[in-house]
């Protein structure tokens, strides 16, 4: 069977191609033929994080029926950990003000810095008042050389590590 990716010859009964690891033959009739194997065990392993994750979440919640900074607090240690990153934040808009829920390892100078600037009305210098205003998704390669983030800003997110 030849491989549709790298052209391989492989003996019929193989299932991956011996020299690239891509799936031969589809797993059910709605497989996909060709998705290499490291893909499929990935994404897997991506699954089951985010199944564990939320798990997590629920088990939080039925814990703490009345008090949500729990839940908050494990949102933000969950999408950490789910998006590979250093550190997470939640905010919460009521309507007129945003609100800091939560901060996922952070120091206390952050912490300070962040008590300072919230809860604040939107405003585009942060980028949670940029995705309020606009309901966009906001990303900035480098917050420091961008001019649209404040100076305020600009002190949280050196305090919290975060660059991009």
């Amino acid at each position: 069977m030849r491989c549709p990716r790298c052209q391989q010859d492989n003996p019929s009964h193989a299932k991956f191609c011996l020299a690239c690891g891509v799936l031969l033959r589809s797993t059910s009739e709605s497989g996909l033929p060709g998705v290499p194997y490291a893909e499929l065990q990935r994404a897997l392993t991506e699954a089951k994080e985010q199944q564990t994750a939320t798990s997590e979440i629920l088990r939080v919640i039925s814990t703490s029926p009345t008090d949500a900074q729990p839940v908050f607090d494990a949102i933000v240690r969950s999408a950490a950990h789910l998006c590979n990153g250093l550190n997470a934040a939640a905010f919460l808009y009521d309507g007129e003000s945003i609100h800091n829920v939560a901060l996922s390892d952070a120091s206390p100078e952050a912490i300070q810095e962040i008590a300072r600037h919230f809860p604040q009305r939107p405003n585009p210098e942060f980028a949670v008042g940029r995705v309020v205003l606009t309901g966009a998704i906001v990303h900035s390669a480098d917050v420091f050389s961008d001019p649209s983030f404040g100076e305020g800003a600009r002190r949280t997110l050196r305090l919290r590590g975060i660059r991009t």
